[in-house]
């Protein structure tokens, strides 16, 4: 299944993206500290979104090593489960390494449509996939899979 995505984008390494859904997963039924909660996961064409983007907060990734960031790595994917509570969304990118977190996304989402009861965190998803190349949304109790502004 992960690699017929992959396919459809530019550079997706499908293991990458496994472990990028198990991780949302992951959030999306534990939450934390007994809260439900939901974060955005953009995967690859990092440069792109980076320039789409901005820190909501001094980054908590940035000036830590790259070995350290990546999303095989179980105390990476344990921090990133702290940090899914704040606002913002995690860049990845396409070799697994989480650049950023807390991002505010700055795509234009004018003639995007989304279904009912879809809200702000989807909007977005779908807004940075058309500006740039890809992305995986996780939101409270249900993971979306939105590419090139399109829920999979």
């Amino acid at each position: 299944m992960f690699e017929s995505i992959c396919k459809m984008t530019l550079s997706c390494e499908a293991t990458v993206l496994e472990q990028t859904v198990q991780l949302a997963v992951e959030i999306a039924r534990e939450g934390r500290e007994g809260r439900k909660i939901g974060t955005i996961f953009i995967l690859g064409d990092e440069e792109a979104v980076l320039r789409e983007s901005r820190s909501l907060i001094l980054d908590p990734l940035q000036g830590h090593g790259r070995e350290l960031k990546r999303i095989d790595n179980f105390n990476m994917r344990e921090t990133a489960k702290e940090l899914a509570q704040l606002d913002g969304a995690f860049v990845i990118s396409a070799d697994g390494t989480l650049l950023s977190a807390a991002r505010y996304l700055n795509a234009d989402s004018t003639g995007i449509s989304m279904p009912l009861g879809l809200g702000a965190r989807h909007m977005a998803a779908a807004a940075i996939t058309r500006a740039t190349n890809k992305e995986f949304l996780q939101e409270k109790h249900k993971c979306d899979l939105i590419c090139h502004s399109v829920i999979l």
